[in-house]
């Protein structure tokens, strides 16, 4: 039986940690080991993993670096077949791990359908996809996208081609680590049924506004290099209009922040206007984007 290493970050997670680990022992498949790395909390995140005896549970401490860091310490102890990575305030359904490594099995990547609040996420077609269509899938809002949760990746791929997560990588980190990883997949297999329960919290880093949230669009960029090397002009097109959304979406936030972040705003209304043609252009960019582009930057 194959051995699953479960990657939980956790930063100051006090509030949650107890309910997402307990949802991990629940697990229907037991061959696995659950590596929580804490990134320098300093509340009582250590004494919540100390009251579990179980031996599958290994905890490391680190000072602060960032949930990318933390997950690259994750991959270096792990000792698994397959790699998951989870979140300390989310919850597992029971059969989210042998769901996944039957998947994984006869693929190079494992993906199921997802909540968020309970509500399901992912409309795309159930089966075995190319590499193509795994590409198409993690750029695609309706698909599953480029999270890290609702995944499982060989650790083999992960080591032969040195993946790891970079460290400057503030948002969309995940969908960075995804997008490197699927270079080297053949097939991967989704299956249509929710097994991971994301937990939207309001102090969560998407509803804020600062210089590492701005960073995402450099993310991106990374992203976009990536596609255009893989020479598919649809793939490219895609991440673009994905990029024009987050940099309006950014840009309406900052609106929010004038006086402390001057600098920032009009860095990404430079970047909007420049980018303006090519996404007038782009006919993945839905409409009402467009819009705000001739409303806002005439």
């Amino acid at each position: 039986m194959k051995i699953v290493s479960l990657v939980m970050p956790v930063y100051n997670g006090e509030e949650f940690l107890q309910n997402a680990i307990e949802s991990v022992l629940k697990q229907n498949y037991h061959n696995y080991e659950l590596i929580i790395v804490d990134d320098g909390s300093t509340d009582s995140t250590n004494k919540i993993v100390q009251r579990f005896s179980d031996k599958r549970i290994k905890y490391f401490f680190q000072n602060n670096t960032g949930v990318s860091g933390a997950r690259n310490l994750g991959i270096i102890k792990s000792i698994g077949d397959y790699i998951c990575f989870i979140d300390s305030d989310d919850l597992l359904e029971p059969n989210y791990l042998d769901t996944l490594v039957e998947l994984i099995s006869d693929s190079d990547l494992g993906i199921c359908n997802f909540s968020i609040d309970g509500k399901k996420q992912v409309t795309e077609i159930e089966g075995k996809k190319t590499k193509r269509d795994t590409f198409l899938g993690l750029f695609s809002v309706n698909s599953f996208r480029g999270f890290l949760f609702n995944k499982i990746f060989k650790k083999s791929i992960i080591q032969t081609h040195n993946i790891s997560f970079d460290t400057d990588d503030y948002m969309c980190e995940d969908s960075h680590f995804c997008a490197k990883y699927c270079q080297f997949i053949h097939t991967s297999i989704y299956r249509d049924i929710c097994l991971y329960k994301y937990m939207v919290r309001t102090n969560s880093a998407s509803h804020s506004f600062n210089k590492k949230r701005v960073s995402v669009i450099y993310t991106y960029k990374k992203i976009i290099n990536l596609c255009t090397s893989l020479e598919d002009a649809t793939l490219t097109s895609i991440q673009m209009s994905n990029y024009y959304v987050h940099l309006i979406r950014l840009y309406k936030l900052s609106l929010k922040y004038k006086e402390e972040y001057k600098d920032l705003i009009a860095m990404l209304n430079k970047e909007l206007r420049f980018n303006k043609k090519d996404a007038l252009k782009n006919k993945y960019l839905k409409g009402k984007y467009k819009l705000y582009y001739l409303l806002m930057f005439r």
